[in-house]
């Protein structure tokens, strides 16, 4: 049905077919590793790659993985950001997983599948508390966040928007 996995050079088109989509949709591009502010799909890619492995990686960031979610047409319906650690800024607002569906694939169990397979992966880091965050008014997250167990912590101020923080005990 879908697979999750590191972003591959090979998905230079398909990156393209999904920044245009969630473009089109005036959709958020959450845990797309900055998709919105890179013209170049291969260079994007490559930078995603580099941050994996610790190279390149701008002074607020940390390191991170990207992941797609592809359909079995090789199609990305999905990206899944996954924070190897917490800055301040990552603490306060992001937390250590951030994802994103495309719009034609969306209330279909996307988001979950990937964020069970994103905390997965937290577990193969050793991460033992994993945060993640959403804005208060985005029910479809929440519920996601909810279904894979995260247990509220709690709503926070930023700027004009609320934001729920939540928390996965792995490990234990």
């Amino acid at each position: 049905m879908w697979t999750f996995r590191k972003i591959e050079l090979g998905d230079v088109s398909e990156v393209l077919v999904y920044k245009q989509a969630m473009l089109e949709s005036k959709s958020t591009m959450d845990g797309t590793n900055g998709l919105h502010v890179h013209s170049h799909p291969k260079t994007y890619i490559r930078l995603c790659i580099d941050n994996e492995q610790g190279k390149q990686i701008p002074s607020h960031l940390v390191k991170n993985t990207q992941f797609v979610c592809v359909d079995e047409n090789n199609h990305i319906i999905g990206m899944c950001n996954v924070r190897h650690e917490l800055n301040e800024l990552l603490f306060n607002l992001a937390g250590h997983i951030g994802y994103s569906v495309h719009p034609s694939y969306r209330r279909q169990g996307v988001a979950t599948f990937m964020l069970s397979e994103a905390l997965t992966y937290c577990d193969e880091l050793e991460l033992k508390d994993v945060l993640v965050s959403c804005l208060e008014s985005n029910i479809a997250s929440k519920k996601t966040i909810l279904k894979c167990g995260g247990i509220y912590e709690k709503t926070i101020d930023y700027g004009q928007d609320q934001v729920e923080r939540y928390w996965f005990k792995r490990g234990e």
